[in-house]
């Protein structure tokens, strides 16, 4: 009996607690790091609007990341390994996407934010594994 990992739901969940532990990182990260009077008046546009950009950002590296989650899944053994090599690539590609577009001084925290929900919600979810028989 080998050890296989099921493709299952681990990465819808992946992305999209990251994308919505993202914005909400990047709130409690502002409200200690500005000086916005109004930050907390404002919040549920604020959130709605980073969900919004971040979906429409996020759709090819999730494409991205299924096709590398795919493969992970057939040739790695190791969970490990395979969430390591899966946040390393999304965590790049989330620091490629916002400097590209551009923005402000906000960006670096931002892309800390993303990063840090990432790593969070890879440890939250397991990749269901299953035995199955050598032939």
């Amino acid at each position: 009996m080998a050890l296989i990992f099921t493709n299952n739901t681990y990465p819808i969940k992946h992305w999209v607690t990251s994308l919505v532990i993202g914005p909400l990182i990047e709130y409690v990260y502002s409200l200690f790091h500005t000086s916005f009077i109004n930050l907390g008046a404002d919040i549920i546009s604020i959130y709605v609007l980073y969900l919004v950009f971040g979906l429409a950002f996020s759709i090819p590296v999730f494409v991205f990341y299924l096709l590398i989650f795919n493969a992970l899944i057939k040739t790695t053994q190791s969970e490990i390994i395979i969430k390591t090599i899966l946040n390393l690539m999304t965590i790049i590609s989330v620091f490629i996407i916002i400097k590209s577009i551009g923005g402000t001084a906000m960006t670096t925290s931002l892309c800390i934010s993303y990063s840090i929900g990432i790593i969070f919600s890879s440890l939250f979810y397991k990749i269901k594994k299953q035995n199955s028989a050598d032939t």
